[in-house]
């Protein structure tokens, strides 16, 4: 990533600018364009730069391109209730998907997610909501979240009831509508924040 201290160029708005003829459809295609294509960037810049990749919970269902980090049946075995094996700031991404309720401790987790990201790292989390049945039913669920809960991670005003040393910026969040069981996730995208003034 790199700051650039002036712009490269000035767009002028005006009647005949030809993005207020296609400005819906750019608007209808900006997510679905993130969707497909940010996960295969990221694994790309963290390779680039040598830092890792981590699925976390990746016993299960282990995705391309990640290292797997599991208690059981993975490339990296370990108890993530514990101080995790990674050193400071090596790891580009991590993919964090359906692991997080399994983990007693929230802080604890994102102290840790926060601790081996590099500046600019990404955190890729899908955790089941508060807001649907899931987060309750599955009796190996010790922890719950919900979109509220990363407000303590991103937003300054929240944080400083618990860490002023965690500090993520929300690229993407959803919650998603309830299944057919009343199940619904929350999906969220991080970067990690260091050196850099976010007041929101």
């Amino acid at each position: 990533f790199y700051h650039i201290n002036r712009p490269l160029y000035i767009y002028r708005v005006h009647d005949d600018n030809t993005w207020l003829e296609h400005n819906k459809a750019i608007q209808e295609g900006v997510m679905p364009m993130y969707h497909k294509y940010i996960e295969k960037m990221i694994l790309k810049w963290s390779k680039d730069q040598g830092l890792e990749c981590l699925d976390l919970g990746g016993g299960i269902n282990k995705s391309n391109g990640y290292k797997s980090v599991d208690i059981d049946n993975a490339d990296i075995l370990t108890d993530l209730n514990s101080h995790w094996p990674f050193a400071d700031e090596s790891v580009g991404v991590i993919r964090a998907y359906d692991i997080f309720e399994h983990l007693k401790v929230p802080l604890f987790t994102m102290q840790e997610v926060y601790r081996v990201l590099a500046p600019g790292g990404y955190a890729l989390i899908q955790v089941p909501s508060t807001d649907g049945r899931g987060a309750f039913q599955d009796p190996t669920h010790v922890s719950f979240w919900n979109e509220n809960s990363f407000l303590y991670y991103t937003n300054n005003h929240w944080a400083r009831y618990v860490t002023p040393h965690v500090r993520f910026q929300v690229l993407y969040i959803e919650t998603t509508p309830q299944d057919s069981y009343g199940v619904c996730w929350v999906k969220v995208h991080l970067l990690k924040l260091k050196g850099i003034r976010d007041d929101n």
